[in-house]
């Protein structure tokens, strides 16, 4: 809900919607016929038989009687118009919700990996500790302490990607809910 709120391209569907409304109502006004009131004051100096300050008001009415459809074509345009600025708006909504969904699971998934690399890192610092007390015993070599060794470095590195991955997604869910992302 709040990201049809804030998306740029669902607001802009919105207001393509309110401009097809407006012009449907504008089309529809060409049947009302043109009804004018005037009044006005006359002055005359040259002949001398009529009166000098004399008034005139009335009515005027135009209305077009044979306007052979052009009217009611223009009404239909503009009701086309609106009803396909309706269906876009529906179908921007519909692609907003669906990148909604799919970045949420993307965040979801990727939480999953942190908490993976998390664990994986945990139980490699746990193997080269281990790796440590036994080459401190003389129990295995010193290549395979620096091979346990490696291992914690290649989990800290799969950590950090897999949390960059994470920070990734986060953006990607604030991007498609139309909000800048920042972290």
């Amino acid at each position: 809900a709040s990201a049809w709120a804030e998306n740029p391209e669902i607001l802009a569907a919105e207001e393509t919607v309110r401009k097809a409304r407006a012009g449907v109502a504008a089309a529809r006004t060409a049947f009302i016929p043109d009804v004018t009131a005037y009044a006005r004051q006359s002055y005359q100096n040259g002949v001398p038989f009529l009166v000098r300050n004399f008034g005139t008001f009335g009515v005027a009415f135009n209305w077009e009687v044979f306007y052979f459809g052009k009217r009611r074509s223009a009404v239909r345009e503009r009701e086309a118009q609106f009803a396909q600025a309706e269906e876009n708006l529906q179908r921007v909504k519909e692609e907003v919700a669906v990148g909604i969904e799919r970045s949420y699971n993307k965040v979801e998934r990727t939480k999953k990996l942190v908490e993976v690399a998390s664990e994986v890192v945990k139980l490699r610092q746990e193997s080269e500790r281990l790796a440590q007390n036994q080459s401190t015993e003389g129990v295995i070599l010193v290549s395979e302490r620096r091979q346990a060794a490696a291992a914690t470095y290649k989990a800290d590195a799969d950590f950090l990607q897999a949390s960059l991955g994470y920070l990734l997604a986060w953006a990607e869910l604030a991007q498609a809910a139309g909000r800048t992302p920042g972290f």
